[in-house]
Parts: structure tokens; C-alpha cells; sequence
């Protein structure tokens, strides 16, 4: 999975990997399909897979109210994938105890694999800090094969703690002190149990682990991604807060507790002292920045800059209010499927200037467990927390009632691991990514089977129960393999109609947007339609009628996306609709009050039906970069308004003067934003 990837897509890996995990689980599924035909798995009850079949139910119920069917089948069917996976991982990890050794060898090897291509992305950057000692830039290229950092260092991150468990997953292989109440001879049992134990790994294995767990837990402070840093702080509080209180249970004799808190000291001192030399290359400016923002918004005296506000903490501040407002609106059973990222806009983007000039889409509110209320509603957000609560009751009480080192290691690792996925899921988003939930499903039904096979209950699910699941299982990865496939085409598709498109192709451009499945792959990864590329070289082919039904097709697609918004306005006007294109640009700018080509279309419309002052009121709000084409304009409304309180020759040729070249023009539509639209103030006319 780490080499399935393409780097000429918008999302370099959600297209291939879940073609690649749709056609794995298909044949899983219908290898297990086998394997339980012929009775040789079963599953015990449990009240946690109620718990799933009714967050799964009320997902196809969300996906009945989606925007785009097509966008929303792609997230259920993940989600479809991702528990017929848990299920299978259960019936594989109940079949057979070495089957769990098997899977957790993979996670070593996909972290050097993702860790390796990593640091040859670095080597460029090292060699300059040691040549010039310039701090290392950590931006968002750095990202392995996982799309960018954020994603890179939270997989690493979910990576770890069965690293660490394969590493040094056993405090001592044998002990000397019988177990209370069973005497010398349950001990000796306990030795050889032990000693064929998945967990316990040879000598090569354990050093591989090691450097790899080391490896990552430089990654992930080189990387300096938030959420991950505070799921490690989060998650090794915890667990630590755990082992204290369970101590007794944990730990055979006092000498593997010494041993226990040794190591973390050894862990804390190792972890301070690899930040500070690694800070010191690659430098604090955007924890820095981070913090300053906090402060900032917390500040009732503060003054919003464009500089402080340009991070990803205050866009996370603004995308949160607005899921709240959201789950206000659609309180029990959400908004619909995949279709917070349409209806986002509608909620305001906050006052930041790159989030309301309508370059940046946001497809998901940087949490989870948002995501899931808006789309789902409380009572889905209620669900998947009591899934992940269970994993979290499951796995304390292996630890609260097991005297076997080889149970604790691993209800200590799964542990960590549960708790960094939920601060990561409050900060970002690996519910929508492919690993995390493959991770997580793994964890869990490593967990849950421990769990089932420790209870003394007897009764399991039906052999009937268990093969219709797995047909079901069979159906759905099939279906996501199809859906898979034409995505993945569609995907590429539309990366050779942009490579077209910056040719000025348009021909070749519409011949490849012609051949994506629209109904399957109606949106980009940045949320804007197919049908709008298409409107678009159709546009500037000339074929303006051609143009406005793509653009009223894109509009069905996603109707709060302003370049749609906007082009469709233009369409208005050209066909003399001024009152229906006047609409158009207003609804876009109340979308994205920055939207450089909506006020500037909205301004020549205002003008040219005679209102002066409100084409210079929208006009002066433009901030972007100005295009010698279109200086005209600004030269034409500005020095119009001016004219209506001034006949002064000198004052008008000097206006003019000023408004001929895109720059002198920017410095003064800058004074003019600062003066609040003072046009005499800015002229120094003193009436």
C-alpha cells in the first residue's frame, strides 16, 4: 500500500489506495466466505458489533440525503470497506493466535518504507543546513506517499506503539514468583505459553523494530504537526496514569516495575533531548505562529492581520464554529453524506483573507468527530464514540484482570494507540484518509478477539449470520471495486485535461473532461465540479451558450462553489440578464467577501446601470493583484466617483495618473481600504 500512489493526481493517494483496498477486501472476502462455509471460524457475541450495524445503517441513511449520490457512495462505501475489514481481521485473528504476529510484522516494515522515502525527500535540505546552517524548511512536500506532512506524521504516529510492542513487547520471558492462589505448576505452564507467545519476537526482529520506532519518533518531531505532537503528550499520559494505578497487575515482580520506570525516564530525557537538537536545525516559527494565533483570538483587544491569521490554527477555529452551526441546523441525523464541505460556505469562512477570496475549498472541518455529527447527527457521532469506547473498555479490562506480561504489552500498546487516534481525530481528519482507519480497524479487532477469547460465554453467531455478512462483504467490495476503477481513470483523466489546459488547449481539454464519469467523479479533490472545467473551455472557445450549461450543471454539483457562482453571472450578463447576473455576483461575494473577479464583475455591473457610488463602494474592496487588462476599469469607476465632488483638473489628471499602471493603482485601492473608502480623505479635498 505505501508504493500505491500517483503524484499527478490533486490527491495523490485516495483514488489508487481505495481501488487497491477494494479489490483486496474482495478477495479476503471471498477467501472467508470459504473458511466459514466450511465452520472452521467463529465469532462469540457482542453487544460492539450492534453497535457498528446500527452507525453503518444510519450512514446509508445519511447517504439517502446526500448532495452529489456519486461523492457520497464513494465515503459510504469506505466506511463499508473498512468494518468488513474489522469483521474479517476478527474471524482471521479467532481462527488462529499467529495470525496477529503476522499483520503486526507489517507495521515495522510499511513505517521504513514510508520513513525511508521521507528522508531521501530531505537529503537536499540536511545538506544545506550543514553546509550553511539555514534551518531546515518542514513544509507541506514533505509527506512520504501519504498526500502531505499532516497525514505523514499521524501515520507514523498510529504506526508506533505496535512498533514499540514487537520492540520490547515483554518485560522478562520467565519469573520466578507463583501466581497467587495457583501455585508452582501454573507457573511453569505460564513459561511455556509465554515462550510461543505472537508477541515475544527474536532478536533481529527486536532490533529492526527498535531503529524504525526511533526513525519514526524523529519524523514526527522533525514534522512538527500539532495533533500528533499532542496525541504522543495525550496518549503517554494516559498510559502512564493507567500502569500507576495498575501497577500491581502489570508488573510480576518489583524489579520489571524499576525496569518500567527507568525506561520512561530514560524515554523523557532521550525525547527532550532529541526535540532540543532537533528544534535547533529546523527552528520554531510555526509552533511560534501557532501560539500566537491562540493568543490573538483570545484577545478581545486584538487586531486581525492577514500574517497572523495565515495558519492552519485559526482556519480549524473558524471550520469548528461553523460544524457546530451545522449540527445546530441538523441535530439527530445530520446534514447528509459528503455534505458538509458543500454547505460549509453557507456558514461564513471567518476574516482572513485567503479564506474568503475563494482560492481555498475546505472538504472537511480538520475533526472527525465534527465531520461525523454534521453528516450524521448526535446520534451517529454517539455511535462511533461508544464503538471506540468499547475498544477502550475491551482493552482495560485485558490489563485490569491479566497476569500474563505478554497481555499487558499489548493492552499498553493498544491503549496508546486509541487514545493518539482520538486527540488526532479532534485535529484532523484520518477518518476520510485510508490508513488510520485500517490501522484502527486492525487495533480494534486485535482487541476485540483478545477480549472474546478471555470470556467464558460460549455462544457465537450462527453459521448462516456469519455467511451472510461476508456476502454482503463480497457485494460491497465488489461495487466498491467497480466505483474504484472509474474514479481512478476519472482521476487521471482530468490531471491530462489540466495539463491541457495549461497548453490553452481547450479542444484537447473538453476531449478528456468528456470522458470522466460525472456521475461517479463529479467534484476535483478541491470540490469544484467537473462541469465547471468544462464550462470553462467551453468559454474560452467562444461557445458561450455551450459554457452556461456546464456552468448550470456545475451549479447542481456544488451550488455554494464561487468560480461557479461567478462564471454563471458572466453568463447572465452576456445574454442581458443584468438583475439575474447582479444576483449571482452577490451570492458569491456573501459567500467570499474577498472574491477578487466577483467584485470586480459586480463593480463594471453597478457602473454601466449608473450606479457610481456602489460599482466604487465594491470596486475599492479589491485586494488582489490587478492585470494591465482590466486597469481600465478601475481607472474609469475611481475617477467617476471622484468627479462627483470634485471639477479640479489638476486633481482629476493626477487620479488618472495614478490609476494607469497595476501597481501605483494596488498602493492606492490599499489607502482606500484603510480610509474606509474615503476618496476626498485619500485626495487630501477638504470640503
Amino acid at each position: 500500500m505505501p508504493f500505491v500512489f500517483s503524484s499527478d493526481l490533486q490527491d495523490a493517494e485516495q483514488s489508487p489506495r481505495f481501488l487497491a483496498l477494494s479489490v483486496i477486501i474482495t478477495i479476503s472476502s471471498i477467501l472467508s466466505l470459504f473458511l466459514a462455509y466450511q465452520n472452521k471460524v467463529s465469532i462469540k457475541k457482542d453487544k460492539l458489533f450492534i453497535v457498528v450495524l446500527l452507525f453503518l445503517l444510519l450512514q446509508i441513511l445519511a447517504f439517502s440525503r446526500a448532495i452529489n449520490w456519486g461523492d457520497a457512495l464513494f465515503e459510504l462505501l469506505k466506511s463499508l470497506l473498512f468494518f468488513s475489514l474489522f469483521f474479517q481481521f476478527i474471524l482471521l485473528f479467532s481462527a488462529d493466535e499467529k495470525n496477529k504476529f503476522i499483520f503486526l510484522k507489517t507495521f515495522p516494515l510499511t513505517a521504513l518504507i514510508f520513513v525511508g522515502i521521507a528522508l531521501y525527500l530531505l537529503i537536499p535540505s540536511f545538506e544545506t543546513y550543514l553546509q550553511t546552517g539555514k534551518s531546515i524548511d518542514i513544509n507541506w512536500k514533505v509527506a512520504s506517499s501519504l498526500g502531505n506532512k499532516n497525514f505523514f506524521a499521524e501515520t507514523i504516529f498510529l504506526l508506533l506503539p505496535f512498533i514499540l510492542l514487537l520492540a520490547f513487547g515483554h518485560f522478562s520471558k520467565h519469573t520466578n514468583l507463583p501466581l497467587p492462589g495457583r501455585g508452582i505448576k501454573a507457573v511453569e505452564d505460564r513459561k511455556v505459553s509465554f515462550d510461543r507467545a505472537p508477541f515475544v519476537t527474536n532478536g533481529v526482529w527486536r532490533i529492526i523494530c527498535a531503529g524504525v520506532a526511533i526513525l519514526n519518533i524523529l519524523v514526527i518531531i522533525i514534522l512538527q504537526t500539532l495533533s500528533t505532537w499532542f496525541a504522543l503528550v495525550a496518549a503517554f499520559s494516559v498510559l502512564l496514569l493507567i500502569v500507576i494505578v495498575l501497577r500491581k497487575q502489570i508488573f510480576i515482580n518489583p524489579k520489571s516495575l524499576r525496569s518500567f520506570y527507568l525506561g520512561v525516564i530514560a524515554i523523557i530525557v532521550c525525547a527532550f533531548v532529541g526535540a532540543f537538537v532537533i528544534v535547533q536545525a529546523i527552528g520554531t516559527n510555526s509552533i511560534k505562529k501557532r501560539i500566537h494565533t491562540f493568543q490573538n483570538l483570545l484577545d478581545p483587544y486584538s487586531v486581525e492581520t492577514l500574517e497572523l491569521y495565515q495558519n492552519s490554527t485559526y482556519e480549524r477555529i473558524i471550520l469548528w464554529k461553523n460544524s457546530l452551526s451545522i449540527i445546530s441546523d441538523y441535530p439527530l441525523i445530520g446534514a447528509g453524506m459528503a455534505n458538509w464541505k458543500i454547505i460549509n460556505p453557507t456558514y461564513g469562512m471567518g476574516s482572513a483573507k485567503h479564506m474568503t477570496k475563494g482560492k481555498i475549498r475546505f472538504i472537511h472541518p480538520h475533526n472527525d468527530l465534527l465531520l461525523i455529527a454534521s453528516e450524521t447527527g448526535l446520534i451517529g457521532l454517539a455511535l462511533f464514540l461508544s464503538f471506540l469506547s468499547l475498544l477502550f473498555y475491551y482493552t482495560y479490562s485485558l490489563l485490569k484482570n491479566s497476569l500474563d506480561p505478554k497481555s499487558n504489552a499489548f493492552a499498553i500498546s493498544a491503549i496508546f494507540l486509541l487514545t493518539g487516534f482520538i486527540i488526532i481525530a479532534i485535529f484532523s481528519m484520518p477518518m476520510i484518509r485510508i490508513f488510520p482507519p485500517i490501522i484502527l480497524m486492525l487495533t480494534g479487532a486485535l482487541i476485540v478477539s483478545k477480549y472474546l477469547q478471555k470470556r467464558e460465554q460460549t455462544s457465537t453467531y450462527s453459521k448462516n449470520l456469519i455467511l451472510t455478512v461476508l456476502s454482503i462483504s463480497v457485494s460491497v467490495s465488489i461495487v466498491a471495486s467497480v466505483l474504484g476503477y472509474i474514479r481512478l481513470t476519472s482521476d487521471l483523466k482530468l490531471t491530462a485535461a489540466l495539463r491541457e489546459e495549461k497548453n490553452n488547449n481547450f479542444q484537447g481539454m473538453k476531449m478528456y473532461l468528456g470522458k470522466i464519469d460525472k456521475d461517479i467523479f463529479s467534484m476535483d479533490a478541491t470540490i469544484t465540479p467537473i462541469a465547471w472545467f468544462e464550462g470553462f473551455a467551453s468559454f474560452y472557445q467562444g461557445d458561450h451558450d455551450g459554457a452556461f450549461k456546464f456552468f448550470k450543471e456545475a451549479e447542481k454539483v456544488n451550488p455554494n462553489h464561487v468560480m461557479v457562482l461567478n462564471d454563471l453571472g458572466t453568463c447572465y450578463n452576456l445574454n442581458g440578464d443584468i438583475k439575474t447576473a447582479v444576483q449571482y455576483y452577490q451570492k458569491a461575494l456573501k459567500l467570499q467577501p474577498s472574491f477578487d473577479d466577483a467584485i470586480l464583475n459586480l463593480s463594471i455591473m453597478y457602473f454601466n446601470t449608473g450606479n457610481i457610488d456602489a460599482a466604487f463602494s465594491t470596486l475599492y474592496l479589491y485586494d488582489g493583484n490587478i492585470k494591465m487588462e482590466s486597469i481600465n476599469v478601475f481607472q474609469t469607476i475611481i475617477v467617476a466617483k471622484a468627479q462627483l465632488f470634485t471639477s479640479n483638473e489638476m486633481i482629476i489628471n493626477n487620479l488618472h495618473k495614478r490609476l494607469r499602471r497595476p501597481v501605483p493603482a494596488m498602493a492606492l485601492l490599499k489607502e482606500l481600504r484603510e480610509k474606509k473608502g474615503d476618496l476626498m480623505l485619500v485626495l487630501e479635498i477638504h470640503p
